[in-house]
């Protein structure tokens, strides 16, 4: 299946908003979430934590990184209100 490679930039990013990649594989990984179409191409998921956080997940699928088969995504996630 699919992977998802943090890089410094999107691990930074989630955790500004007080997410850890943990919370946010549970959402991604979700077969209950919620997917929509976002803005340029990207995809949105809203979801709940095991812990009972809602989480909206902005992604953007990457090429396949042909060293180790892993997609890279670039993440935007906010946690809804």
């Amino acid at each position: 299946g699919e992977k998802i490679d943090w890089d410094r930039h999107n691990l930074n990013h989630i955790l500004r908003h007080n997410i850890t990649p943990e919370e946010d594989e549970e959402i991604f990984y979700n077969p209950n979430r919620y997917k929509f179409n976002a803005y340029g191409g990207r995809r949105k998921l809203i979801g709940m934590t095991e812990v009972g956080r809602m989480l909206t997940i902005v992604y953007e699928k990457k090429k396949k990184i042909q060293d180790n088969n892993r997609m890279r995504f670039n993440q935007n996630r906010k946690e809804s209100l």
